[in-house]
């Protein structure tokens, strides 16, 4: 999988920095969308800034980690849902029980916080 994620990624994306924080656990998740649509979920992130992995389940979808990156000016989660459909959420910032970025869903985009539960 990780392979054919390389394929979209642009060079910069591939390189070697130094690793963002730690955000594992487990957040309870709320995104806002221009049309004001709210969905609301749970955010599982296991493992390290190296490699997360773990699981999403919002309202109408769940899926599971498939490629992170953690930098010190964001951490990306790339998931893909049971049918296949890809979903990216960008955290950037990140406080101690606190994520706040931009999630991304069919084409639409949104403002996503988060709270350690």
């Amino acid at each position: 999988t990780l392979m054919i994620l390389e394929a979209f990624l642009v060079p910069e994306a591939l390189t070697v920095e130094p690793s963002g924080p730690d955000v594992t656990g487990i957040y309870e998740c709320s995104a806002r969308f221009p049309d004001d649509e709210v969905a609301n979920g749970t955010v599982e992130i296991r493992g390290s800034p190296a490699g997360y992995w773990g699981r999403e389940v919002w309202e109408d979808e769940s899926g599971r980690i498939l490629y992170s990156s953690s930098r010190r000016e964001a951490t990306a989660l790339i998931s893909v849902d049971q049918d296949g459909r890809l979903s990216r959420t960008r955290f950037t910032s990140v406080e101690r029980n606190r994520l706040v970025g931009e999630r991304i869903r069919g084409g639409r985009s949104g403002e996503v916080s988060c709270s350690r539960q």
